[in-house]
C-alpha cells in the first residue's frame, strides 16, 4: 500500500509523504491560525484531495464538506460513515458510549468523561468534591444499567437517572433503586459501584439533591433528546470494523454549540482508547491501515481524556492527528501549559498561517529566530512550516483554487447542488398551491351539487348579480382539477342565504365536469356587496373545465363585454336568391328590364 501525500503549502519542500519510516517523523501535525486563517481551505481540503489509502476521521463545522468530499471518497472506494451531531435525523450512524464498556475502570473513565465536560480548573472557588460525587453516582448507574440489560446503550443509563426518585432526611436518603442495587452488592465485580451507591445514599437529603443537580446538568447539556433518539435508532460505528475496512468518517458539529464538541470529544477519547487496544491485540502491534484523523476546532467545547498520554504513542500504532487551533493560547487555556506543552511537542510538524496572538508570535520568532514584528507583520497568504530535522520553510498557502481536481469536485458538487435546489423549489411551490386549494376548498362527503353552465334561472342570476361568458386561455390550463363542492360552501359564497344555481350532470358524451373556484378575497370569501359572479363556458374544442370565479364587477365592464359579446342580427330585406343587393336598386331595374323589352 502506497501512502499518500501531505501537501501544507505551496512549495515542493511542503509536500511530505506519510511514510513514516522513509521520514522518520510522526505525521502528527499542528496548524495554528486565527478566524478566517485558512485552516480548512489550505490543509484540510488539500489533505482530502490527496487521501486514496489510509483512513480519515474528519471534524468539521462546516457541512459543505461533507457534501462536497462524499462522492470522490465513494469513487476511490471508501465506505463513508456521516456522523452528524448537529442534525442527528440525518445521520448515517450513530455513537454509543456504552457499547466500549467493558470493566469497572472503563465504566469510571466514561462516567469521568462525561462530568468533567463542566470542570473549570482555573476558578478558585472550584471544589471537586460536587464533580467527583456525580461521577460516583454515574459509575454506579452505568453499571446498574450494564447488570439489567442485556444489550445495554447509553439511553438506558439516562432513563434511570430519569426515574431516581430521592427521599429522606439529614441523615440519610432513600430512593426507589435501593432494591435494584441491593441485589448485586455481594458481587466483587460490581464491589466498586456498590460502594459508589452506599456513598450516595448516606448523604444527607440536601447534599444528595444537589449531587443530582450536577449530575443532571451535565447529562442534559450533552445528550438532547434528538441526541437520544440516535443512539437508539441509528446504526452502531464498530471502531474495529472501521479500523479493518477502507473508510472516512466524517464528524459534524456546531460551531456554536460547545456541549456538542463535549460528547465529540468524549467521542474522540474513547475512539483513541479503542484504536490502541485494538492495535496492541494485533501480531504486530499495529492497526491494519493508517488511520488520520483531522481534528477542527480542537480546544473548543471540552479536553479529550488522557490525549497528551495517546498522542505521544500514536506513531507506534499507525495513528496520526492534525491540529487546527486559534493559537497556542487557546491550547493551554483547555489543557493546562503542561498538557499543552506535551501535545505541541509530540507534533512533528507546525504550520503558521498568522494570527493576533502574541504568546503564540513570541514562540514562532523564536522557532523561526525572527523579530516579533516580522510575525506579527507578516503579509495575508504567507506562512512558516517547521518540520523536525529541517530549517523553517517560508512560503505561500497552498492555492487550493488552482488545483484542477479541486476544480472538478466543485463543479460536481455545485451541479448537484443547483439540481437539488431546483427540485427543492419545485417541489416547494407545488406545496404552496395545493396548501392555497386547501385553503381554499372544503371537500365534503355529504350530498354535492355540480354548478351547470347551461341552464341557470333568471331569478338565480338577477339575486346575486349578472353572469359573464368568457372562453377559457391558456391561464385555465393549470386549472384543470374538478373540485366538489357542497351546498353549504356555495351558500356561504353567494351570501344572504340564497340559493346557488343548481345544475344538472352533463350528458354521458360530455367529457366537460364544471368545478368551482371561489377568488380569495381578505374575508376568504366573496362579500355580498361587491362581488359578482362569473362563468365561464368552455370552448367545444377545449378539454379544460369551466368554472366558477366569483370575481369584483361593475356595471360599466358588463355593459362592455355584452355589446362585444352580442351577435349582429341577421338582414331580413336580403331576397331569396341570396343577392346583398337593396331592392330600390332591384325595382329600378326590373322596370327597365320591362321597357327594353317592349
Amino acid at each position: 500500500m502506497e501512502a499518500d501525500k501531505m501537501i501544507l503549502g505551496n512549495s515542493p519542500k511542503a509536500v511530505y509523504s506519510t511514510d513514516c519510516s522513509k521520514t522518520g517523523v510522526n505525521n502528527n501535525v499542528i496548524v495554528c491560525a486565527g478566524t478566517g486563517g485558512g485552516k480548512t481551505m489550505s490543509v484540510t481540503e488539500p489533505r482530502l484531495l490527496t487521501t486514496y489509502d489510509s483512513n480519515l476521521i474528519v471534524t468539521c463545522t462546516k457541512r459543505i464538506i461533507v457534501d462536497k468530499y462524499r462522492d470522490l471518497f465513494e469513487q476511490r472506494g471508501y465506505t463513508v460513515m456521516d456522523l452528524n451531531f448537529t442534525d442527528p435525523e440525518n445521520s448515517t450512524v450513530t455513537y454509543d458510549p456504552m457499547k466500549y464498556i467493558k470493566t469497572a475502570a472503563d465504566e469510571k473513565f466514561l462516567a469521568e468523561a462525561i462530568v468533567g465536560v463542566k470542570k473549570d480548573s482555573k476558578n478558585s472557588n472550584y471544589d471537586p468534591y460536587w464533580d467527583d460525587s456525580a461521577v460516583a453516582l454515574l459509575t454506579a448507574l452505568i453499571t446498574l444499567t450494564r447488570n439489567i440489560n442485556v444489550t445495554p446503550t447509553f439511553s438506558d443509563v439516562l432513563d434511570l437517572f430519569d426515574s431516581l426518585r430521592i427521599t429522606g432526611n439529614d441523615n440519610n436518603i432513600e430512593t426507589n433503586l435501593d432494591d435494584l442495587f441491593d441485589s448485586f452488592v455481594t458481587d466483587e465485580e460490581y464491589q466498586y459501584a456498590a460502594a459508589c451507591w452506599e456513598t450516595f445514599r448516606e448523604l444527607p437529603e440536601k447534599t444528595a439533591r444537589c449531587v443530582y443537580g450536577v449530575l443532571n446538568t451535565a447529562l442534559s447539556h450533552v445528550f438532547s433528546p434528538d441526541l437520544r433518539e440516535m443512539i437508539r435508532s441509528k446504526k452502531m460505528i464498530d471502531f474495529k470494523e472501521f479500523a479493518d475496512n477502507k473508510t472516512v468518517l466524517f464528524i459534524s458539529t456546531s460551531a456554536v454549540n460547545p456541549y456538542l464538541n463535549c460528547f465529540v470529544n468524549i467521542f474522540y477519547a474513547q475512539l483513541f482508547k479503542q484504536l490502541f487496544e485494538y492495535a496492541e491485540s494485533r501480531p504486530n502491534r499495529k492497526l491494519p491501515r493508517p488511520v488520520s484523523v483531522i481534528a477542527d476546532d480542537f480546544a473548543t467545547g471540552s479536553r479529550i481524556q488522557n490525549f497528551s498520554d495517546y498522542i505521544s504513542i500514536f506513531r507506534e500504532k499507525l495513528i496520526s492527528v492534525t491540529i487546527l487551533l486559534q493559537s497556542e493560547t487557546q491550547l493551554t487555556s483547555m489543557y493546562g501549559s503542561d498538557d499543552a506543552a506535551s501535545i505541541i511537542n509530540n507534533c512533528d510538524t507546525y504550520v503558521y498561517l498568522g494570527g493576533m496572538d502574541l504568546q503564540t508570535c513570541e514562540n514562532i520568532s523564536r522557532r523561526a529566530n525572527l523579530p516579533v514584528d516580522d510575525i506579527l507583520n507578516m503579509p495575508v497568504g504567507r506562512e512558516y512550516i517547521f518540520r523536525r530535522g529541517q530549517k523553517p520553510i517560508f512560503t505561500e498557502r497552498y492555492k487550493t483554487l488552482e488545483d484542477e481536481l479541486y476544480k472538478e469536485v466543485t463543479r460536481k458538487y455545485e451541479t448537484k447542488l443547483a439540481a437539488d435546489t431546483c427540485k427543492d423549489h419545485a417541489f416547494e411551490e407545488t406545496d404552496t398551491q395545493d396548501d392555497k386549494h386547501e385553503a381554499d376548498f372544503t371537500h365534503m362527503t355529504d350530498e354535492t351539487h355540480l354548478m351547470e353552465t347551461d341552464e341557470i334561472s333568471e331569478s338565480e342570476s338577477e339575486s346575486d348579480g349578472k353572469f359573464i361568458w368568457r372562453e377559457p386561455g391558456p391561464q385555465d390550463e393549470r386549472r384543470k382539477v374538478r373540485f366538489i363542492v357542497s351546498m353549504e360552501n356555495l351558500r356561504a359564497a353567494f351570501g344572504n342565504g340564497k340559493e346557488p344555481p343548481r345544475i344538472k350532470e352533463p350528458d354521458q358524451t360530455d367529457n366537460i365536469r364544471p368545478y368551482y373556484i371561489p377568488k380569495k378575497t381578505d374575508e376568504h370569501s366573496p362579500s355580498e356587496t361587491d362581488t359578482k359572479h362569473r362563468l365561464i363556458k368552455p370552448n367545444p374544442t377545449d378539454d379544460s373545465r369551466p368554472y366558477y370565479i366569483p370575481q369584483i364587477h361593475d356595471e360599466q365592464s358588463s355593459s362592455e363585454t355584452k355589446r362585444k359579446r352580442r351577435r349582429k342580427k341577421p338582414n331580413n330585406s336580403h331576397n331569396d336568391a341570396g343577392t346583398n343587393m337593396p331592392d330600390d336598386m332591384l325595382n329600378r331595374l326590373i322596370a327597365k328590364l320591362f321597357s327594353n323589352a317592349s
